[in-house]
């Protein structure tokens, strides 16, 4: 009986985890993916480009060097990484609001001429 409660309690949560994670993808800015792409092709470039490196230059020395020089490499890259995804959410936000509030305030009927309109804006 324990190991059906058990695995009752597993669907609920993996239930409740797939759907804050379909939320989340659901009200992100329609401009994050292109914004996530150009924040993190550079620093996953040069994360690899180093991992690589470090792979062909420390092929023959021992394998106590190989492992710190792993973790550092990714105790550097995990952090840019969500750095760079945080700034493209920030900036795709940014973008997202700016659009609102220029079609907000350039779709006002009180505004006789345009250019009052974008002054506005």
């Amino acid at each position: 009986m324990k190991n059906g409660d058990e695995n009752l309690a597993m669907e609920r949560i993996c239930t409740a985890m797939t759907w804050r994670f379909r939320w989340v993808l659901a009200n992100l800015p329609r401009f994050f993916p292109q914004f996530a792409c150009l924040f993190c092709a550079i620093p996953i470039s040069l994360a690899f480009s180093s991992f690589c490196i470090t792979f062909l230059v420390n092929f023959g020395v021992a394998i106590i060097a190989q492992t710190i020089s792993i973790i550092l490499i990714l105790l550097i890259f995990i952090p840019t990484i969500t750095i760079c995804l945080i700034c493209a959410v920030f900036v795709a936000c940014s973008f997202d609001f700016a659009k609102h509030t220029y079609t907000r305030c350039f779709l006002v009927e009180n505004l006789d001429f345009k250019a009052t309109k974008l002054k506005i804006c």
